[in-house]
């Protein structure tokens, strides 16, 4: 007769999890691996694009300059900076945002392995698992807040090296049809950096970074209930 517990065998349900788990963060991590060089690559090797705010009086119709309709408006969302131009510190900061993008998947894909190794093991928590979830939630976090900023700063360092009118420097406070088209640059005052934060991405990065400090007192229990065995 087998005389191992049942309490000890793990159970089919927690295996299938385990098996997802550890099956979706194995192809997330192999996927990320094999596109980062080419995706960093990229950016030095295609044109660079870069979505940036425009001041301008046209409109996207004609009318007659005599007879304005002053019924007629039309407001513009932004506009897209393309440029086969070197641009070496715009292309580096996206480069840079595509980077914490990849560290934030290739850490989520080995927190999500490590998980599923240590419920197959029955020991869910455990050092490792808990350093893993907090450097994802941190790093989720920097994404979040960083992220934002680089690709703002990389639009203003591009619009200036580009050229373009910007309309910090050419506006006079009045926007009439003599007024030059110019590209808006990004504010830096510490409320509209706050305003670029993705604040999903913060959220979730917050929480799994707090789970991971909680699990440390899992980690005690766990090894109290074993001694208790």
């Amino acid at each position: 007769m087998n005389t191992e517990s049942v309490r000890d065998r793990p159970r089919g349900g927690r295996i299938l999890a385990a098996a997802i788990v550890l099956a979706v963060g194995s192809m997330l991590l192999l996927a990320s691996l094999l596109a980062a060089i080419p995706m960093l690559l990229n950016h030095f090797a295609d044109m660079w694009n870069g979505f940036g705010d425009i001041s301008t009086f046209r409109l996207p119709f004609d009318q007659d300059p005599d007879t304005p309709d002053p019924a007629s408006t039309a407001t513009y969302s932004g506009v897209l900076l393309s440029s086969a131009q070197p641009l070496t510190l715009p292309r580096i900061l996206q480069l840079g945002h595509t980077a914490l993008t990849l560290l934030v998947v290739i850490a989520g894909s080995l927190a999500a392995i490590l998980l599923a190794i240590r419920l197959l093991q029955r020991r869910p928590f455990a050092r490792h698992l808990r350093w893993s979830l907090i450097v994802f939630g941190l790093l989720v976090v920097v994404l979040a807040t960083v992220g934002p900023q680089l690709d703002a700063l990389a639009v203003d360092v591009a619009a200036k090296e580009l050229g373009y009118p910007i309309y910090q420097d050419v506006s006079t406070g009045e926007l009439t049809a003599a007024t030059p088209d110019s590209i808006m640059l990004n504010l830096w005052d510490p409320i509209w950096v706050v305003g670029r934060f993705e604040l999903i991405l913060l959220l979730v990065g917050g929480t799994v970074a707090l789970i991971g400090f909680l699990v440390s007192d899992g980690e005690r229990l766990q090894r109290d209930s074993e001694g208790l065995v």
